[in-house]
């Protein structure tokens, strides 16, 4: 039963990876719709008869979900340490919890810094302006990805801290 919770965590990640993603690239087309209709729709061979949001969200998934194999068999791996399942089931929660927050503020940090130069950028109105959104948009997703990273290192050292307290706690007993 405890290996199969681990399990059903692992393969919620990408889901939850990809839903992130869905979400970010559809803020990201509201603040720089040229870049996915002249750079990613045709990259992906998104219909122009589909909302153009929608694309967004397809190219998110689709350029996400992919994270959340390595961040949920990490996630699992450490969960799997804990003896009970309740547990396990409370610490990958709050595991999950950990690392999505920390995306979401480092993405935040990412679209806040980086919306500055994309409205710069609008103005220049060329080819060379939708060369600089894309780096400009590169950078963002940068800051996402790190911040998933970090989160899931925060998310690690949190599951290895409680550990260590509960061995702690029951030596001194």
């Amino acid at each position: 039963m405890h290996f199969t919770l681990i399990l059903f965590f692992i393969v919620v990640a990408p889901v939850i990876s990809g839903c992130f993603g869905a979400m970010y690239d559809m803020i990201v087309f509201t603040l720089a719709p040229e870049f996915f209709t002249e750079y990613r729709f045709p990259q992906f061979e998104i219909s122009s008869k589909m909302r153009p949001v929608v694309g967004a969200a397809i190219i998110g998934f689709a350029n996400s979900w992919k994270i959340g194999i390595p961040i949920g068999i990490i996630l699992g791996a450490m969960s799997y340490m804990h003896r009970s399942i309740q547990k396990t089931y409370k610490y990958m929660i709050i595991s999950y919890l950990i690392a999505i927050v920390t995306a979401i503020v480092f993405a935040t940090i990412g679209l806040v810094l980086m919306n500055n130069q994309l409205t710069q950028n609008m103005l220049l109105g060329s080819d060379k302006a939708l060369q600089r959104t894309v780096e400009i948009i590169v950078n963002m997703n940068n800051f996402t990805q790190a911040g998933a990273l970090i989160g899931t290192a925060l998310a690690c050292a949190w599951q290895l801290y409680m550990i260590l307290r509960k061995k702690e706690r029951i030596q001194s007993v």
